[in-house]
């Protein structure tokens, strides 16, 4: 019958999805990783709804109180937005300015460096499940960290990471 025929076309493509997923996730191994990965891009969930509910905020200004007046020496409400905007950007811009310094060095099969802005931290790292586990070689040496990978070839990876209640995914290129 039909029906079944369809049934069977779509549990052959979802289960060749999901091998698909899964293989492509398992193909992530050592050798892949070996080298620096420089930040491309980062998605921060929690930051982005952060800047848009500010952005949003500053569209329900209707007039100029005396801290605004005081603060930015006038009293038209479109350069008070204008003004606050741009000041909300540029937080917004700086802070994801912070997270672009961001870079992984895989050394050998188990040694990784996490290097941001100024520092460079010593992890020790392993391949399971196709995920990255991450653990600190000298603070902490129980604590570890997982690194989610959506996406790994030869010159690009993508991962995600739990950052307080939501995950950053990190776009890394070689």
């Amino acid at each position: 019958s039909h029906k079944t025929n369809c049934m069977k076309k779509i549990g052959f493509i979802v289960a060749s999805a999901i091998l698909l997923a899964s293989c492509s996730n398992k193909q992530l191994d050592t050798n892949t990783l070996k080298g620096k990965w420089t930040l491309e891009d980062i998605d921060h969930p929690m930051f982005e709804d952060d800047y848009k509910n500010r952005r949003k905020s500053v569209d329900t200004i209707t007039v100029v109180d005396l801290g605004m007046r005081a603060y930015w020496n006038t009293d038209n409400v479109d350069s008070v937005k204008q003004l606050l905007n741009k000041m909300i950007d540029d937080e917004y811009n700086m802070m994801k300015g912070t997270f672009m310094d961001l870079a992984f060095d895989f050394i050998d099969d188990s040694t990784v460096l996490r290097i941001s802005r100024n520092a460079a931290d010593t992890n020790r790292y392993k391949v399971v499940d196709g995920n990255i586990i991450l653990s600190p070689t000298m603070v902490q040496a129980d604590k570890t960290d997982t690194l989610f990978v959506d996406q790994a070839s030869a010159d690009k990876l993508v991962l995600k990471e739990r950052f307080l209640k939501s995950f950053v995914t990190l776009k890394l290129k070689k």
